[in-house]
């Protein structure tokens, strides 16, 4: 019987740096054809056209005169030859304001002299100084501005944008110690029957 010898053939077993390389080689083959895949299903057709996004419907604005509202910010209390600011935020709730605005300052406070109003300022216009007429004292911004407000009801949508607003500053002198009632009107300029005008009043307090 004879003995069968072991085959001198060799099997070549790449070593495992070779193996590491190929199956990378592979791999980055795979990843290359998935990836050109998924470039191939999410690409736009270049027949399909992307709608611009429309704008927003415009509202109608109110017509005719302007009707101005005014609030007051802070304390109006000052301390005896101290300058006191008062801001006011001025609202329109009717047509275009385009002529500017007087600005009244009265009252028992005025009447008394515990205050002498200096100069009325608003935003991006040019300050003023007043000027007693009788019992009051006036100042003129002509550059005041606002545009008219939206033809809404406010009390229907409660989500109506609010009337359009800006903000004025009256500068006085507290003068002497006492308290008295004091009265700020603002008045559409061109309007001697002050029609469309609003004011706010409060206490003042010069500290004695």
């Amino acid at each position: 019987m004879r003995t069968r010898q072991p085959s001198s053939r060799r099997t070549f077993e790449p070593p495992f740096d070779a193996l590491e390389d190929d199956e990378a080689s592979g791999a980055a083959s795979a990843l290359a054809a998935l990836a050109k895949g998924l470039a191939e299903k999410l690409a736009v057709s270049p027949t399909v056209k992307v709608a611009p996004a429309s704008a927003a419907p415009s509202l109608p604005r109110r017509v005719g005169a302007p009707t101005l509202g005014v609030a007051s910010k802070g304390q109006w209390r000052a301390a005896p030859q101290a300058e006191l600011e008062l801001v006011l935020l001025l609202s329109n709730i009717g047509g275009a304001l385009e002529t500017g605005v007087v600005i009244e300052v009265a009252g028992p406070a005025l009447e008394a002299s515990l205050v002498a109003p200096r100069l009325a300022s608003g935003k991006s216009v040019a300050e003023a100084s007043f000027e007693k007429i009788g019992s009051s004292a006036r100042a003129t911004l002509p550059d005041v501005r606002l545009p008219a407000d939206l033809d809404v009801d406010r009390r229907a949508d409660k989500k109506a944008a609010r009337p359009p607003t800006t903000e004025l500053t009256v500068s006085l002198l507290a003068a002497k110690a006492g308290s008295g009632l004091l009265t700020v009107r603002v008045i559409p300029a061109g309007r001697p029957d002050r029609s469309g005008s609003a004011m706010v009043g409060r206490t003042l307090v010069v500290e004695g």
